[in-house]
């Protein structure tokens, strides 16, 4: 696949996912941003935003993770994991 089909075939699996009924408890993303327009990631957060379930997310996109609203937050730093406070950007 190109990148191009690549990025729309993520774009639907995770549009079928969302809106699938029941929606699923959790739904796991890893680095959901890469690869996406500004206006793509804001579409991303609006939909996420919507869903009831849990999210794990992995990403190193601060502005996207104070978006979303997390309520706890986990990092792994020298190898050992931890939770850090959950902060809005300045």
């Amino acid at each position: 696949l190109s990148s191009a089909a690549s990025d729309v075939y993520k774009r639907q699996a995770l549009a079928r996912v969302l809106l699938a009924d029941p929606a699923p408890q959790l739904v796991a993303l890893d680095e959901p941003t890469n690869s996406l327009d500004v206006e793509s990631v804001d579409q991303l957060i609006d939909a996420l935003s919507a869903y009831e379930g849990a999210l794990l997310v992995v990403s190193h996109d601060e502005d996207f993770l104070c978006r979303l609203g997390l309520t706890r937050r986990w990092e792994i730093r020298d190898g050992r994991l931890g939770e850090t406070p959950v902060t809005a950007l300045p």
